[in-house]
């Protein structure tokens, strides 16, 4: 008889960045860069996640699976609400599911998250002097909002963001600009041919090493390593060793490379 008493289970997970993981394309296969594009790794990266969600079959579609939830950084809607670009996930930042309400023993093989919001600094020239400066990226379909700061700069205009809008704060001694333009996001999904990604959506993949599995009420940790190798990519018009937003160079995509999951 399966086990109709539920199992009551704590789910533990830390964030890590990592410059250095497997840079990945939205099928989840090794990327390179065309020629004519450049990229780096961007500085102090930050995250809003709207959803994680645990999968046992492969063919569940986005959403469906079971939810996780942590607190702040992580909400529950596909419309990420008024504070969607407040208190992203840094850097070695830990949360706890309340707990998992599972009906039968369970095994879960993958995980899937969606992203909402992004925010991190990277190095790039004005006028062959170099600067570093900020970016502030929009990965849901759909994110409303009336506050954000880039950088110095600070937007509060009630508006409706799209996926791969972004804001880059150009700033020099004297003089300064926001520049907003739209990019793609890269969203790796080693599931994409049973589920494909979900479109104008950053919504990443992965498969969970060793798979999770619940029998009775337990508590467990992993570990969630996004890869930004490379996550800042850029159309290469000028210095190939530089980003010059007022020399010709133009964002292409500054969206997810990858995940891994492990316990």
């Amino acid at each position: 008889m399966p086990n109709r008493n539920p199992v009551f289970s704590t789910l533990n997970f830390s964030f890590k960045f990592d410059s250095l993981q497997d840079r990945l394309d939205n099928s989840g296969m090794l990327s390179s860069i065309p020629g004519n594009h450049r990229a780096l790794s961007p500085k102090n990266p930050g995250f809003r996640i709207g959803y994680i969600e645990l999968l046992s079959d492969p063919s569940t579609p986005a959403g469906y699976g079971v939810r996780i939830f942590g607190t702040g950084q992580v909400s529950n809607s596909f419309d990420t609400g008024y504070p969607c670009c407040q208190g992203v996930i840094d850097e070695n930042e830990n949360f706890s599911t309340p707990y998992l309400a599972l009906q039968d023993p369970t095994t879960f093989n993958w995980m899937r998250i969606y992203f909402t919001y992004t925010h991190f600094d990277i190095d790039y020239k004005i006028n062959g002097s170099p600067y570093e400066t900020s970016v502030s990226g929009f990965l849901a379909e759909k994110s409303l909002t009336y506050y954000f700061e880039i950088r110095d700069s600070v937007y509060s205009e009630y508006s409706t963001k799209i996926n791969g809008e972004w804001y880059l704060e150009a700033d020099t001694p004297g003089y300064g600009v926001v520049l907003h333009g739209s990019a793609f996001t890269a969203s790796p999904n080693i599931l994409y041919n049973t589920v494909p990604t979900p479109s104008n959506s950053c919504v990443v993949t992965c498969a969970i090493d060793p798979p999770l599995f619940f029998d009775h009420p337990d508590n467990k940790t992993i570990t969630i390593s996004l890869s930004t190798n490379k996550s800042f990519e850029w159309i290469e018009n000028s210095d190939p060793d530089f980003f010059e937003p007022f020399n010709g160079d133009t964002i292409y995509d500054f969206g997810i490379r990858g995940i891994k999951v492990t316990q």
